[in-house]
């Protein structure tokens, strides 16, 4: 979307990816096998040219800063009942950074949560969610809250779920990154909080080469089972569940 304003990461696992050689595709919207789909249609590549007009390519990068059905699924259906034992019907659930809404409709879709939040600072986008909400009757728990997160402080103290998917890397300054890790470090304090993230928090905090926030005073790890026939037993569908982090706050 023309109005959203993507940053190129400068340090960290992903600060190789080159803007003109990677592509941000939604997961929730397109599966690799659509990919593949659009790709031998001719409509996208997953090649670039590296000396234009040679045979010279190299793979284009793909990432997601949304979730797949399969991992809503697992998120909602299998690893936060898992970790927190109970029904989920009074909980307040608060995903950082909502974008086209994916988790949203998950958890609407997949789990009871009462209140569903999603917290997304372009205007744009969250026209876009407000419209599909109202188009399948999701508002009777979902709500859209246009905003910085780091000015929702209110709703980060009281959330028991947070999602945080790929949510700052790619949008924000190192520094504005370090200084909204800080924020959600000083207000996300309600214990027992559930945390879902991608990447690890270990690695998400590591910026300027040294963790800026202290996550072992705040959080604890948490052990979920990634192998459930009931979402799915594909090898490949286990290993994306894999890169999704839980944590709870102590």
């Amino acid at each position: 979307m023309e109005s959203e304003n993507i940053c190129n990461p400068e340090e960290g696992e992903n600060s190789d990816f080159h803007p003109s050689t990677t592509v941000h595709i939604d997961s929730f919207l397109y599966n690799d096998e659509d990919i593949d789909k659009l790709c031998d249609e001719g409509k996208m590549s997953r090649n670039y040219c590296e000396d234009c007009g040679s045979h010279n390519t190299a793979p284009l990068t793909f990432i997601s800063h949304s979730s797949s059905l399969v991992q809503l699924r697992f998120i909602f259906q299998a690893a936060v009942p898992m970790i927190l034992k109970c029904q989920l019907t009074n909980k307040l659930m608060v995903d950082v950074g909502s974008r086209l809404g994916a988790v949203l409709y998950g958890a609407y879709n997949f789990s009871t949560i009462k209140k569903i939040v999603g917290v997304e600072i372009n205007s744009d986008l969250c026209n876009l969610q407000q419209d599909i909400i109202e188009k399948y009757s999701m508002s009777d728990r979902v709500e859209i809250r246009c905003a910085d997160v780091c000015n929702e402080l209110t709703l980060l103290k009281e959330a028991d779920i947070v999602v945080l998917n790929n949510v700052f890397e790619f949008f924000l300054p190192v520094d504005e990154q370090i200084r909204t890790w800080k924020i959600l470090r000083e207000h996300l304090t309600k214990p027992g909080c559930v945390l879902v993230t991608v990447p690890s928090l270990e690695e998400a905090t590591r910026l300027k080469n040294k963790p800026c926030i202290d996550i072992d005073s705040w959080v604890k790890p948490c052990a979920v089972n990634y192998n459930v026939p009931e979402i799915s037993c594909d090898e490949e569908d286990i290993h994306e569940l894999q890169n999704i982090f839980f944590y709870q706050v102590k």
